[in-house]
């Protein structure tokens, strides 16, 4: 125990949640699996909100500030929920997802505009409107951060980059 902390909840099985996020204002937290759940709950309760199994690991999650975004990355795609219901179609809380790759990490601005997922040898970015990349590059990434108003990407694959994301990069020399 850590002086002067305690522990409100502790939910799972104590294996298997591999990443974790938090809202700005801390109210909400999402959890991703290594089998394949992606789980929001609020600060002051155990139980989730609601989860989604993508059927595949979970690498990374993210979530805007306002909590009203959720991004998460995995060995079969890029998923982007909402966790206003009525901005959804029939899969509640879905809004897209790209199964097209797999991805290591990712980033999300903070009101949700973007999506920026990256792997080795690739690196996205998504608009929250659609699941087509609005430019996909091949210098690759490891790790991906983006502002809060998300006009650029900074990412490191042997060195560091930094993106435009609303355009397509210069041409690589």
């Amino acid at each position: 125990d850590v002086v002067g902390m305690s522990e409100d909840w502790k939910s799972g099985t104590g294996s298997g949640l591999a990443e974790v996020s938090v809202s700005g204002d801390g109210q909400y937290i999402v959890a991703g699996s290594s089998a394949g759940k992606v789980e929001l709950r609020e600060y002051d309760d155990d139980d989730p909100v609601w989860d989604y199994d993508t059927g595949a690991n979970i690498y990374a999650v993210a979530i805007s500030q306002d909590g009203r975004y959720i991004a998460a990355v995995g060995s079969n795609g890029l998923y982007l929920f909402s966790t206003n219901i009525s901005d959804t179609g029939p899969d509640p809380y879905l809004l897209w997802s790209n199964t097209t790759t797999y991805y290591y990490d990712l980033a999300l601005s903070a009101d949700g505009s973007y999506v920026v997922a990256c792997r080795g040898g690739q690196m996205s970015v998504f608009h929250r409107s659609s699941s087509i990349a609005l430019w996909t590059n091949t210098k690759g990434c490891y790790d991906v951060v983006i502002p809060a108003d998300g006009p650029y990407v900074a990412a490191t694959y042997h060195y560091l980059y930094l993106d435009h994301t609303g355009s397509p990069p210069p041409p690589q020399s």
